[in-house]
C-alpha cells in the first residue's frame, strides 16, 4: 500500500502539478501551516488532491491486490473459499477508480 500511496503522489499528483507546487505543498504540510489564511488557495488545492491521490491508490491496488508476479509468471491471485475475478473484471473495476481519480484530477 505504502509503494501505491507513494506513486500516487511522485507519479501521478506530481505529473498534474509539477514540481514547484508539489514542493510547496509538502513543505507548508511538513511546517503545519497548511490552515493559515495566506495558504488558503494551497489548502484548496490539498483538499482536491486528497481525493485524486485516494482514487489513484485504490485504481492501482486494484490490478496490485489482485495480481502476483512470480518465477513462473503472473498469476490471479486467490485461495479456495474466495472467488477470483478474472482480469477483464479488474481492469472494469480498475477504469472505475481511474475515472474517479480523472474526475477530480480536473478540478485541481
Amino acid at each position: 500500500m505504502q509503494s501505491a500511496i507513494r506513486e500516487a503522489t511522485d507519479i501521478d499528483l506530481h505529473e498534474l502539478v509539477g514540481s514547484n507546487l508539489l514542493n510547496k505543498l509538502k513543505i507548508i504540510i511538513d511546517k503545519d501551516e497548511i490552515n493559515i489564511p495566506e495558504n488558503i488557495i494551497y489548502k484548496q488545492i490539498l483538499d482536491i488532491s486528497k481525493y485524486f491521490i485516494a482514487y489513484s491508490v485504490i485504481s492501482r491496488l486494484t490490478v496490485i491486490s489482485s495480481i502476483k508476479i512470480d518465477n513462473i509468471g503472473a498469476n490471479v491471485t486467490g485461495d479456495d473459499n474466495v472467488k477470483t475475478l478474472d482480469l477483464d473484471d479488474i481492469f472494469r473495476i480498475e477504469k472505475f477508480y481511474r475515472d474517479k481519480a480523472d474526475f477530480y484530477k480536473k478540478r485541481i
